[in-house]
């Protein structure tokens, strides 16, 4: 059996015996399969009666297993199921997989943190005393068991979950200036993390303050807000960050969204040619202004906004272009969408995404005869030389009954592409009709 030092590290076995603590009629300690997944599932299998969750705690304390994974471990004893009534009597002891586990039977409150006494040298006693501290809002505490974890074993992830709570004990004591110094003092990567939890423990009234702080307190405070009441109540924070982060194209489509929705659709509009103008190959910053002016019951603004965009496309030559333009159009006009997908298509007559967007465009037009036709081609004579995502062409043909068949039947503009696995194909379409 494989044991843990005092970081968590599984390392050389002990040869080990039945503790007292496994009294009451619970069978004795056994040994555990060295593999932790493996141990996991062991220790859940025994786990179904009282005397079997005291033999599985008992088992993980001989196993010596400490930190993370004899968190790990009883957290699984706590996740089986179990037809024993009253866990809390099992889980009676003074060793720490039986504290942990008492304390996960009970509700996390104050009562079950007494249970777990504060400045013990067990690593996973610390961790979950400082997990508990945490959910009852008390961040200065559960970082100081963290701090005795980190002086015990050096630790990424409590490193980290340390940091969190510096910054949220921060944050709780409103001290703005300090919260914005931890956040610039963290690594790039760290501070979105950092500035989430920021927000979630400031008072309401001062979320909108927060983002003065930097980009990642304003994304933060507009998303908890927005997460609150919608995107019209985070206006404050999306302004801030376009301020912070002129260049970001997903900022402006963020602010375009939110002054939408206070009902300032000029701005929101001119929010998302900016989004464009930054990132002119996205295709939801394209539709986004179609959309919203549909929705808002000018759909005659939203047919010009389509109809410059088809123009654009058309003028750019852009196969991509084309592709977004027609999807812009769709939503207004199925015949100019339609033109917009053949053009796509006359650029690159192999490529068989653009011939099944055709078909589909015939279909959105109520053309069901030339849509089977498309469908049908690219089914025989494929793209690029080979079958194109057959099970997907045939289920449209399906689709479209007896036209579907009507095309398939029909004499088609090539020779049959990877003809045995056309004939399957084929003859099961057949045969549905």
């Amino acid at each position: 059996m494989s044991t843990a030092d005092s970081r968590g590290h599984w390392v050389r076995p002990f040869t080990f015996a039945c503790l007292a603590a496994c009294g009451g009629g619970a069978p004795p300690a056994e040994r555990l399969p060295t593999d932790e997944a493996a141990a996991i599932a062991r220790v859940q299998a025994l786990a179904v009666t009282c005397p079997g969750i005291e033999q599985a705690l008992d088992s993980i304390t001989a196993s010596r297993v400490s930190g993370r994974p004899l968190l790990r471990l009883v957290d699984a004893v706590r996740s089986a199921p179990t037809r024993c009534e009253d866990p809390l009597i099992a889980t009676r002891g003074s060793t720490a997989a039986r504290r942990l586990a008492h304390a996960a039977w009970s509700d996390h409150d104050t009562a079950a943190l007494a249970r777990i006494p504060g400045g013990t040298l067990e690593v996973a006693l610390a961790l979950r005393r400082a997990d508990l501290l945490d959910e009852l809002r008390r961040p200065d505490d559960a970082r100081r068991e963290l701090a005795l974890v980190l002086a015990l074993a050096p630790d990424a992830e409590a490193a980290a979950q340390h940091q969190l709570l510096v910054v949220a004990a921060a944050a709780r004591r409103n001290d703005l200036p300090e919260l914005y110094r931890l956040i610039a003092a963290a690594p790039i990567a760290e501070r979105p993390r950092l500035a989430h939890r920021a927000v979630r423990e400031v008072r309401a009234e001062i979320v909108h303050a927060v983002p003065d702080g930097g980009p990642e307190l304003a994304t933060a405070a507009a998303d908890l807000l927005e997460q609150a009441g919608g995107p019209g109540e985070a206006i404050g924070p999306r302004e801030r960050l376009v301020e912070l982060t002129p260049e970001d194209a997903d900022a402006w489509d963020a602010v375009a969204r939110s002054r939408i929705a206070k009902g300032r659709l000029e701005d929101g509009l001119a929010a998302w040619d900016r989004a464009i103008a930054i990132a002119p190959a996205q295709e939801a910053f394209r539709l986004a202004p179609i959309k919203a002016l549909l929705a808002v019951g000018i759909p005659s603004r939203a047919s010009e906004r389509a109809a410059t965009l088809a123009r654009d496309a058309r003028a750019s030559k852009n196969v991509e272009l084309l592709v977004i333009a027609s999807a812009g159009a769709a939503l207004v006009d199925q015949a100019l969408a339609l033109a917009l997908a053949l053009d796509a298509h006359a650029l690159r007559p192999t490529d068989g995404r653009l011939a099944f967007l055709v078909a589909q465009r015939h279909t959105d037009a109520g053309d069901k005869a030339s849509a089977a036709r498309a469908y049908a081609i690219l089914l025989v004579c494929g793209a690029h030389g080979r079958a194109w995502h057959r099970h997907e062409v045939a289920a449209k043909l399906q689709e479209l009954g007896a036209d579907g068949l009507t095309a398939l039947n029909a004499t088609l503009p090539c020779e049959p592409v990877e003809p045995a696995d056309l004939a399957t194909y084929t003859a099961a379409l057949r045969g549905v009709h």
